[in-house]
C-alpha cells in the first residue's frame, strides 16, 4: 500500500463571508474555464487538482457556499452550490466532482450535528468528503471515545480535505455489536494511498483511498445512524439545532444524486463548446465538401444536442426549486419532506443524467469523427469523464428508488403520484 504526503490545507482566505454574493461566486467559476481546459492534462496526470486550483477555490469561497455564515460560511445556497459546480465542470468534470463531493457534505453536517459540533468543524474552509458503504471497524473505549480501524475507498475530494465522513462497524465498549453507525474523522487521522487515477475517467477527481489505525474519533463525531438508510432518525436528530436556512431541512438521498447530475450536465455543456468549434473549423468528409457549420444535417445534430441538453439543465433548475421549496416548508412546519418526493426529485436528477449521457454518446460522440477521439482531446475527455459517471454505482440504484416511489405512492388512497 503506497501512502502519500499529507497536502496542506489552505487557510481561510480572511475575506469577510458578506463580500462575497451569490452571483460574484458563480462568475468566479465561469471566469476559470479556459484555466482549467488548460490544466487538465496535469490534473489527470496528477489525480487532483493543484495547490494553486485550491487555493483559488478557497479564495473564491467555493468552500463556504453551504457553510452557516454564524460559523464563517456564505451560506449562499444550494443554487449557488450547483451552477457553482456546473460552471467548473464545463471547464472540467474531474475537477469539479473533486470540488463538489469535498464541499456540498456541508448540508449533511448543518443537518445531523449539534450547534457546539458545527461550530467546531466549521472552522476553516470545510472540505469533507463522505462515502457511504461501512469499511471498517470502530471500537468504544471505556471512557466513551473511539477507535477507528479501516481502509476506505472512493473519497473523492480527499486531498485537500479538513474532514471526512463515512460509516463503521461499531463494538461498544461492552462488547456488543450494532448497526454500521456514521462518523466524522478529521484531518491528520488518516494516511492517503496513492491508487486513483488509472480509472478511464475522471483520473484527476482526487478519489483516492485513506486508511485508519486506530484513529481518536471523539464520541460527539459519532452518530448511531447510517445516513441514507435511517435518513429519518438523523432528520430528528438536526431538527434541534438547524437553525433557519431551509437547506439544512433537506433531504439527503435526492441532494446526493443532484451532485452527479449537476457535473453531467456541466460537462457535457463543455462538449457543446467543443463541438461548435469543430463545426466552425472542421470540413464535411463527402461531397461537397464544405465547413460542417454550412452543412444541415452537422447544424441538425448540434441544435439537437443543445435542445437535449437545455432540458437535462431545465430539469436540475427546477429539481433545485423543488427540493429547496420542500426544505422551506419542513423548516416552517407546513408540510415535511416526504419520503416519496426524496425519491421523486433524487429520480428527476437521475433523468438528467441519462440525457447528458444521451446528448454526448448519441449525438456529439457519434458525429464529432475520430480526430476528437484520440488522447488529449478535450472531446475524448470529457467522453471518457461522462462514461464514469454513467457507469457510477449510484446508478445501480435508480431502478430501486423508482420502486420505492411507487410503493409511497400506492399507499396513499387517491394513488395520486403528486403530494
Amino acid at each position: 500500500m503506497n501512502t502519500i504526503a499529507k497536502s496542506e490545507v489552505t487557510k481561510p482566505a480572511g475575506r469577510p463571508a458578506a463580500a462575497l454574493s451569490a452571483s460574484s461566486v458563480i462568475a468566479k467559476a465561469e471566469a476559470l474555464r479556459a484555466t482549467l481546459i488548460d490544466q487538465q492534462a496535469d490534473t489527470e496526470k496528477n489525480a487532483k487538482y493543484s495547490g494553486a486550483t485550491h487555493k483559488v477555490f478557497s479564495d473564491a469561497g467555493f468552500y463556504k457556499i453551504l457553510v452557516p455564515r454564524k460559523f464563517g460560511g456564505l451560506e449562499l445556497g444550494v443554487e449557488t452550490h450547483v451552477k457553482t459546480v456546473m460552471a467548473v465542470a464545463r471547464g472540467c468534470a474531474s475537477t469539479a466532482w473533486q470540488l463538489c463531493f469535498g464541499s456540498s457534505h456541508a448540508i449533511n453536517t448543518g443537518l445531523m450535528f449539534d450547534e457546539a459540533t458545527q461550530a467546531e468543524i466549521f472552522s476553516g474552509d470545510f472540505i469533507c468528503p463522505m462515502t457511504v458503504k461501512p469499511q471498517g471497524k470502530i471500537l468504544q473505549s471505556p471512557n466513551g471515545e473511539w477507535r477507528l480501524t479501516g481502509t476506505f475507498n472512493y473519497c473523492s475530494g480527499i486531498p485537500f480535505a479538513s474532514h471526512f465522513m463515512s460509516h463503521a462497524l461499531p463494538v461498544y465498549k461492552d462488547g456488543s455489536k450494532g448497526p454500521p453507525v456514521t462518523f466524522l474523522a478529521r484531518r491528520g487521522d488518516w494516511e492517503e494511498i496513492d491508487d486513483w487515477g488509472d480509472t478511464l475517467g475522471l483520473k484527476g477527481s482526487g478519489s483516492n483511498s485513506i486508511s485508519f489505525e486506530g484513529a481518536a474519533i471523539p464520541d460527539h463525531f459519532v452518530l448511531r445512524t447510517m445516513v441514507g438508510v435511517d435518513e429519518v432518525a438523523i432528520r430528528d436528530f438536526g431538527k434541534r439545532t438547524r437553525g433557519d436556512n431551509a437547506m439544512y431541512y433537506g433531504r439527503t438521498l435526492s441532494w446526493l444524486i443532484l451532485q452527479p447530475a449537476s457535473i453531467a450536465v456541466g460537462a457535457v455543456k463543455g462538449a457543446l463548446d467543443e463541438y461548435a468549434e469543430l463545426t466552425r473549423t472542421k470540413t464535411t468528409i463527402q461531397p461537397p465538401i464544405t465547413l460542417r457549420k454550412e452543412d444541415s444535417d452537422f447544424r441538425g445534430w448540434f441544435g439537437s444536442a443543445i435542445g437535449k441538453l437545455s432540458a437535462a439543465e431545465a430539469a436540475i433548475s427546477n429539481t433545485v426549486q423543488q427540493w429547496s421549496e420542500n426544505a422551506r416548508k419542513d423548516m416552517v412546519g407546513e408540510r415535511s419532506f416526504s419520503a416519496s418526493e426524496n425519491f421523486r426529485l433524487a429520480l428527476v436528477s437521475a433523468e438528467a443524467i441519462d440525457l447528458s449521457w444521451k446528448t454526448m454518446e448519441a449525438i456529439l460522440w457519434r458525429t464529432a469523427g475520430t480526430t476528437p477521439t484520440k488522447d488529449g482531446q478535450r472531446m475524448q475527455r470529457i467522453f471518457r469523464d461522462l462514461s464514469m459517471i454513467r457507469s457510477h454505482a449510484f446508478n445501480s440504484f435508480f431502478d430501486k428508488f423508482g420502486r420505492e416511489l411507487a410503493d409511497e405512492v400506492l399507499k396513499r388512497e387517491n394513488g395520486s403520484a403528486w403530494d
